[in-house]
């Protein structure tokens, strides 16, 4: 009897242990993936890169980390694009370029082909890019990034953090 009740008791968490994917969504944890390192992004030109990168969980993030974006040297504000928009836009100043807004454009290419557009929503290390519109991309599995900037960039590295809390 008392080894059902610990069979009973430990099934999930055994079948939950099995599964990664199940074991992510059901703790919580993140999904961070490394996409790449460079030395240079130059100004107003689209910079490829091959990734692979598969959207486990839920909520997809895109941190960008370059000389000139630590907490101590970046600043940002939110805008309103127009009083009855919805979206509102993040303006991100740098001690680098000083009194210049940064602009930063991501896309994000599926295996299947389709361009999904992300855009800077916040600051932590680096800019925080989240997709622009509501459709999950949960299981999609990701081969290219493209950047664009209105400035260079330089020691730029790339995070996908996929997680499932908000």
């Amino acid at each position: 009897m008392r080894f059902k009740l610990i069979i009973f008791i430990c099934f999930p968490f055994i079948l939950l242990g099995c599964d990664n994917h199940l074991f992510s969504q059901f703790f919580r944890n993140p999904h961070i993936v490394d996409m790449f390192s460079t030395k240079k992004i130059k100004s107003v030109e689209w910079s490829k890169f091959n990734v692979d990168v598969t959207a486990l969980n839920r909520n997809q993030m895109i941190r960008l980390i370059f000389d000139g974006s630590e907490p101590e040297n970046l600043t940002f504000s939110t805008e309103m694009i127009a009083s009855d928009s919805a979206y509102d836009k993040d303006v991100f100043v740098s001690s680098k370029w000083p009194n210049f807004e940064i602009e930063i454009e991501i896309v994000a290419t599926s295996s299947e082909e389709k361009k999904y557009q992300f855009r800077p929503k916040g600051q932590s290390t680096g800019i925080l890019f989240f997709p622009e519109s509501d459709i999950d991309l949960m299981g999609l599995k990701f081969t290219t990034i493209d950047i664009r900037s209105n400035v260079s960039l330089d020691n730029v590295n790339a995070t996908w953090i996929s997680y499932t809390s908000k």
